[in-house]
């Protein structure tokens, strides 16, 4: 199966990413698709502007006091599988983990049950002089679980033993950083933003194939790519294959991200994801 992914940003509308070998003979050109959203309108919150205490002599540093467990069981009866998730994250002055974002991920449901137990999880913050401060961390998760398939087809996804997380300070972290708010507004968007020394876009950083069943086709998404790097479709612009569509359709939802950043403050984007599949 050969296989290519590309991705555009409203403002861009930009190549980032192939994946899979070339074919040998030139490319088609590529169909003019309608510019996702139709409309670009930058609406982003103010941030929360912070100090970052990482390395600071005398800092004690932060401890996870509460981690929700999701629900444990040994028996399997649906398919095995294991992982580990890397994200990036600040323990605020309240001890709320802020700015989680994927680092390194594997592109399937592990990746959603992680980012869901740290944004879960509380601290007991880090401490100067007596008084609570923020530092960046980083976390690796690591998960056994068992997805078992659903009657409707959904899955779901079980612990087969308890989770390990191992927690690590930020090297070469910034003084300062702009914390996202919690939640982020409904409305918020990064579509009119330029790339530039305040604004990088989102980047893919983990995706995964799916069995085509010997089928081919193209097609093209309206995405939202949200502040913690989950790309979530809001619209198909292009299918050539109605019978590959779902799975084209969650070979995009699986893919995960860097989000944008705003002044190092992680922000919601729209994309347009293509994806061209060939047995």
């Amino acid at each position: 199966m050969r296989l290519r992914l590309r991705h555009l940003n409203c403002a861009l509308a930009a190549v980032i990413i192939a994946i899979a070998a070339s074919a040998q003979k030139p490319p088609a050109a590529t169909p003019q698709l309608p510019r996702y959203p139709e409309t670009r309108v930058s609406n982003l919150p103010q941030p929360q502007h912070i100090r970052l205490y990482n390395g600071a002599s005398g800092l004690v540093e932060p401890v996870l006091i509460t981690s929700e467990t999701p629900s444990l069981s040994s028996v399997c009866k649906g398919t095995k599988d294991s992982g580990s998730v890397t994200l990036s994250f600040i323990v605020d002055d309240n001890g709320l983990p802020r700015n989680v974002v994927f680092k390194q991920a594997l592109a399937n449901q592990i990746d959603l049950l992680a980012l869901q137990i740290l944004l879960d999880s509380r601290f007991q913050p880090a401490l100067l002089n007596g008084s609570p401060v923020s530092v960046g961390r980083d976390v690796a998760i690591r998960l056994q679980v068992c997805i078992e398939e659903s009657p409707d087809g959904t899955g779901k996804i079980r612990l087969r033993s308890p989770k390990t997380e191992k927690f690590n300070d930020w090297r070469h972290a910034p003084a300062e950083a702009n914390l996202a708010p919690v939640p982020m507004p409904a409305d918020a968007l990064a579509d009119g933003e330029n790339i530039g020394p305040d604004f990088s876009d989102a980047k893919d950083i983990a995706h995964k194939s799916l069995d085509p069943h010997g089928m081919s086709g193209n097609f093209a998404f309206g995405v939202l790519v949200d502040e913690h790097g989950l790309g979530h479709i809001e619209k198909v612009l292009q299918s050539t294959n109605p019978k590959l569509l779902p799975i084209a359709a969650m070979m995009i939802q699986n893919v995960r991200h860097t989000p944008a950043m705003k002044d190092g403050m992680p922000v919601p984007l729209h994309l347009t994801e293509r994806l061209e599949i060939n047995p």
